[in-house]
C-alpha cells in the first residue's frame, strides 16, 4: 500500500468535492496544481479544457509536471503539435511578429531531428494566408482546429507510457476523507475512560480529551493496541455517538476476568496471548478480537520462460483435409477453398524463384488481395478466389522492374501502392489503367510499405536499411524523413534478405522495424527510435500481437520469441519444440502472422512451405511473465 499515493487521492478528491460545494471556497486552482506537482492523476478533461481556450501557457506548464519534451517520442510530439497550433493561429490572424516569436523560440529545438519539417514551417511566412500550402488547405476556423487538435493530443498521450497508466482516478466512495476522520474521532471518543465521554472536538490538531488523565488501566490498554488497526464493519455516519458493541453473555464474563486490575493467574497468561487484539469496553470491560498473524509478501524471482518440449505448449500444422471450425490448435482449421476448386496462384512462369520476394496485401474491406512473387501482379477476390484485372496489372505493371512490396493506399481502397526493384514507390489505380503518380527516394529496393491515417504518413524501407517518412497529399507524396539503420561494423548484408520489414502499432504513431540482426521501434513520423535492440541471431520477421501488447519475432536458427512493447524478452521457444529432429539446415520460419482477435495465438511460415499456429497452454494463459522494469538476467 502505497499511503502517500492514497492520501493525495484523498486531498484531491477533498478540493475537487470542495470546488463543487457552493458553501465552500474555490480550490480550482490548488487542485490543478496538485496534480502536476504531486504526479499520480493526469487530469485530461483539464487539459482539453485549457486547449480549447488557447491557454497554451498553462496547457505546457501542465503537460511539463508530468512529461518533459525530451522523455520519449510520445512527449515530444505533444509538445510539438502544441506549438505548431500556437503558430497557425498566429499565421491566421497576420501576426507576424508572433509567429517568428513562436518559431524562434518554442520550434526552433525540433529542427536538429527535424530539419525538413521545420524549414515547412518557415516557408509558411511568406504566404497571405496559410491555407495556401496543399496540407492545410483545409485548416478550419480556430475552434474547429483546437477540437482537432484536442483529439489528435489524447492519442499520444494515451499512448505515452509516462501518462497513460495516470489518466484514470480511482474509484472512491464519496468524501472519503471526511469519513475516515469522523471514525477516527468516534474511535477516540468510544476509547475514553469517562462514563459519559463529552462529545465536544474543537480541533483535529490533538486527540479527544474530557479533561481527566486516562486511568493505568486505559494507559495500559492503549498501550497493547499501539500499531494495530481495526477495521469496523460499518462506517459511523457524521456525528460523534460511540459506537455500541455487543458482548453475547457466556462471553461477558471471561471479559471481565480479562479486566485489568483484576486478573488471576489463568487471565494473566491469556493476557499475554491477546494483548494486539482485544478492544475496551464500555465500563472497562474488554473485547477479545481474533488474533491476526501478520502476512507476508513471498518475493518472486523473475525467470525468462523457456520452451524446449511438445508438451510446454500448443501448435498445429496445417493440412488441407479438415472440417471447417474455428482456428485454435486444439481444434485444427481449415484451408478454405471455393467450390469451384480455384486457388490463389501467381504467375511465375518468368520467375527466378531463388531471387523473387512474394509479397501480397489484404485490402481494408477484406473483399480483396493483391499479390506477386516478384514478376506479375495478382487481384484476387476473396469470395471466389477469381483474378480480377489480372490482365491491366500485368500489361502497366509488368516487370521489369519487379515487384517486392505491396499495400492498398487507406484513404482510396481501390489504389494500389507498389514498392519495386528500383527503388520506386508507384500507385496504381485499375479501375482506369494507370499509375497516378510514383515517388522516388530510396536507394535501393523497397521492402515495406506502411500508411499511418493518425499521422497522415506513409513509412517505407528500403534493402539497403533506409526508412523514409514521406506525408500523403492530393499531388502524391512529400517527403518528411530519412534515416539509416544502425548496423554493427564489418557485418555483411545480405543481398537477398527480405528485411528490413515493417508492422504499424494500432496506436498508428509506431513502427516496428527489423533488419537481419537488428529489431527497433521507432516513431513513426520524426523517425526517433526508442526501443533499440541488437540480436545475436538474425532474424526473419517480427509483428505485433492484436492488442500490440505482444511482439512475436523469427529467426534463422528456428527459433521464436516474444518480447515486451519494449523489447523485453519474454518468452523463447526453441526450434527443437517444433521442427522435426533433423530438419534441413534451411528450414525456418520465413514469416510470422498474429491472430487478428486472439492476442495469444500467432502462426508461422516455414522455408518448406508449411505453416504453424501457436498458443500457450490453458494453464498459463500467455508467454512467459513480464520481465521487471529493471535490468535483469535471464536464465
Amino acid at each position: 500500500m502505497d499511503l502517500k499515493k492514497d492520501l493525495e487521492f484523498l486531498i484531491h478528491q477533498f478540493l475537487a468535492e470542495s470546488e463543487s460545494d457552493s458553501n465552500g471556497k474555490n480550490y480550482k486552482e490548488t487542485l490543478h496544481k496538485l496534480e502536476k506537482e504531486s504526479g499520480p492523476f493526469f487530469n485530461l478533461k483539464y487539459f482539453e479544457e485549457c486547449v480549447i481556450d488557447g491557454d497554451w501557457e498553462e496547457v505546457e506548464k501542465y503537460l511539463s509536471g508530468f512529461t518533459k519534451l525530451e522523455d520519449n517520442p510520445y512527449s515530444k510530439r505533444t509538445y510539438f503539435e502544441i506549438r505548431k497550433q500556437k503558430y497557425f493561429e498566429a499565421l491566421d490572424k497576420r501576426d507576424q511578429k508572433m509567429a517568428v516569436e513562436i518559431l524562434k523560440r518554442d520550434l526552433k529545438e525540433f529542427f536538429d531531428t527535424d530539419s525538413i519539417h521545420y524549414c515547412g514551417l518557415t516557408l509558411l511566412l511568406r504566404l497571405n494566408d496559410l491555407r495556401e500550402q496543399p496540407e492545410l488547405s483545409e485548416y478550419g476556423d480556430e475552434k474547429t482546429a483546437r477540437e482537432q487538435l484536442v483529439a489528435e493530443l489524447k492519442k499520444f498521450i494515451e499512448a505515452n507510457p509516462l501518462l497513460c497508466n495516470k489518466l484514470q482516478f480511482p474509484d472512491i466512495e464519496t468524501s472519503r476523507l471526511q469519513t475516515l476522520i469522523n471514525q477516527s474521532l468516534n474511535w477516540q471518543t468510544w476509547r475514553c475512560n469517562c462514563k459519559v465521554p463529552s462529545q465536544d472536538m474543537p480541533t483535529l490538531y490533538v486527540d479527544h480529551s474530557c479533561g481527566k488523565a486516562p486511568s493505568p488501566e486505559a494507559a495500559s490498554i492503549t498501550t497493547s493496541l499501539a500499531g494495530r488497526t481495526v477495521h469496523e464493519s460499518s462506517v459511523q455516519p457524521m456525528g460523534l455517538s460511540p459506537p455500541s458493541i455487543s458482548i453475547p453473555k457466556d462471553r461477558r464474563s471471561a471479559a471481565k476476568q480479562l479486566r485489568l486490575g483484576n486478573q488471576t493467574d489463568d487471565s494473566q497468561h491469556i493476557l499475554k496471548e491477546s494483548r494486539l487484539s482485544c478492544i475496551p469496553e464500555k465500563g472497562g470491560d474488554v473485547l477479545n478480537l481474533p488474533s491476526v498473524k501478520p502476512k507476508l509478501q513471498k518475493l518472486n524471482i523473475w525467470k525468462l520462460k523457456e520452451i524446449k518440449q511438445p508438451s510446454e505448449f500448443h501448435t498445429l500444422k496445417l493440412s488441407d483435409n479438415l472440417p471447417p471450425v474455428k482456428a485454435k490448435t486444439a481444434v485444427p482449421p481449415v484451408l478454405w477453398c471455393p467450390s469451384s476448386g480455384i486457388s490463389m496462384t501467381n504467375d511465375i512462369r518468368e520467375t527466378d524463384l531463388e531471387e523473387a520476394l512474394p509479397c501480397l496485401a489484404l485490402s481494408k474491406n477484406e473483399s480483396y488481395v493483391v499479390s506477386a512473387s516478384g514478376e506479375k501482379i495478382s487481384l484476387f477476390n476473396i469470395k471466389n478466389f477469381e483474378v480480377t484485372e489480372a490482365e491491366t496489372m500485368a500489361k502497366f505493371m509488368s516487370p521489369p522492374p519487379a515487384t517486392t512490396c505491396l499495400a492498398f493506399y487507406p484513404p482510396d481502397n481501390n489504389l494500389i501502392v507498389i514498392g519495386t526493384e528500383d527503388s520506386e514507390i508507384r500507385f496504381f489505380d485499375p479501375r482506369d489503367e494507370q499509375v497516378k503518380y510514383c515517388w522516388k527516394g530510396h536507394q535501393n529496393r523497397v521492402t515495406g510499405l506502411a500508411f499511418s491515417t493518425v499521422l497522415n504518413v506513409l513509412v517505407s524501407t528500403g534493402a539497403n536499411a533506409q526508412i523514409c517518412v514521406c506525408s500523403m497529399c492530393k499531388d502524391g507524396l512529400q517527403h518528411l524523413a530519412t534515416k539509416f539503420l544502425d548496423i554493427p561494423s564489418g557485418h555483411v548484408p545480405n543481398p537477398l534478405a527480405q528485411t528490413p520489414r515493417l508492422t504499424l502499432h494500432q496506436n498508428q504513431t509506431d513502427v516496428l522495424v527489423v533488419h537481419e540482426r537488428f529489431i527497433a521501434v521507432y516513431e513513426a513520423r520524426e523517425l526517433n527510435r526508442w526501443t533499440p535492440e541488437e540480436l545475436s541471431m538474425a532474424v526473419t520477421d517480427a509483428a505485433y500481437s492484436c492488442d500490440c501488447q505482444l511482439i512475436y519475432s523469427s529467426f534463422v536458427d528456428g527459433s521464436i520469441s516474444v518480447f515486451t512493447p519494449a523489447l523485453k524478452l519474454r518468452c523463447r521457444i526453441n526450434p527443437t519444440a517444433y521442427l522435426p529432429s533433423y530438419p534441413s539446415l534451411r528450414l525456418h520460419p520465413l514469416a510470422i502472422a498474429a491472430h487478428p482477435s486472439e492476442s495469444n495465438q500467432f502462426a508461422v511460415g516455414l522455408t518448406d512451405g508449411g505453416v504453424h499456429i501457436f498458443e500457450p497452454l490453458e494453464s498459463e494463459a500467455t508467454w512467459g511473465t513480464e520481465p521487471p522494469d529493471d535490468n535483469y538476467d535471464a536464465e
